[in-house]
C-alpha cells in the first residue's frame, strides 16, 4: 500500500472512531478535519507529526455513543417530511430526532439529510454551521454507508 493510501485508511479509522464519541462543543471531528486538510497539502509527503499528534489528541476521548443501525424499521410515519425534523429539532427534543433521523434514512440519502441539517445550521450559529460542514465532508469522505452516524451528531450540535 502507497504513502497516500495507508495516510487515507489512518484518517478514517479516526473518523470512525469520533463517531463512537458522543457530541459535545468540543468533539474531535472538527480537529480531525482540519488535520486531514493540512495532510493533504502534499500528500505525495504526509506529514507524520499531525497524523501522531491527531493519534494522541484521540485517546483522550471516551467512545460512548452508538449510532443506531440502518434497517427497514416497521412502523414509519405515512409522510416524512424535513419540516417535521425540523421542528423537533426547534423544539429540543433530541430522542424525538433521533427517531426522526431513523425515518428519514429509510427514503433519504445520508448527504441529503446532511445538506438539510447543514442549511438549518446556518440559521443557528457559526459554530453549528462548522460542525454541520465537517459532518457533511465526513459522509462524504467515508460514504453515506459509513458515513451516516455523524447525522445523529449534527442533530445534537443543533
Amino acid at each position: 500500500m502507497d504513502k497516500i493510501n495507508q495516510m487515507k485508511e489512518k484518517l478514517n479509522s479516526l473518523i470512525l472512531l469520533s463517531l463512537q464519541i458522543r457530541y459535545s462543543k468540543h468533539h474531535p471531528i472538527r480537529v480531525i478535519n482540519a488535520c486531514k486538510s493540512l495532510i493533504g497539502i502534499d500528500p505525495e509527503n504526509p506529514p507524520y507529526v499531525i497524523l501522531k499528534w491527531l493519534e494522541n489528541f484521540i485517546i483522550n476521548y471516551e467512545p460512548d455513543f452508538e449510532a443506531p443501525k440502518i434497517t427497514k424499521m416497521d412502523k414509519v410515519p405515512e409522510i416524512i417530511t424535513f419540516n417535521q425534523l425540523n421542528k423537533l429539532i426547534d423544539n429540543n427534543n433530541l430522542d424525538e430526532s433521533y427517531i426522526y433521523i431513523e425515518y428519514l434514512l429509510q427514503s433519504a440519502a445520508p448527504l441529503s439529510i446532511s445538506e438539510y441539517l447543514l442549511e438549518l445550521s446556518i440559521k443557528k450559529s457559526y459554530s453549528n454551521f462548522l460542525y454541520c460542514w465537517s459532518a457533511y465532508r465526513i459522509i462524504q469522505s467515508l460514504g453515506e454507508k459509513s458515513g451516516y452516524p455523524i447525522l445523529f451528531h449534527s442533530v445534537s450540535s443543533l
